[in-house]
């Protein structure tokens, strides 16, 4: 029973880890578009992006919460 609750408590750090990973590489490949498309229009790009950021931050919350 000890092992199966170690188990359980290594998966959810790996999950956590997984989930963080995820949340760099998407937030990364969002300042890469942004950098891209920043010729385009500016306004309508950067408030894209505070939308993206926003829901980042919210998945991390709900990353720690869970």
């Amino acid at each position: 029973e000890k092992i199966l609750e170690f188990q359980k408590k290594e998966r959810k750090t790996f999950v956590l880890i997984i989930n963080a990973i995820a949340v760099a590489t998407t937030v990364t490949s969002i300042y890469v578009v942004s950098i891209l498309d920043d010729c385009d229009d500016n306004e309508k790009y950067s408030r894209l992006r505070l939308n993206k950021c926003q829901s980042i931050d919210s998945l991390i919350v709900w990353t720690e919460k869970h």
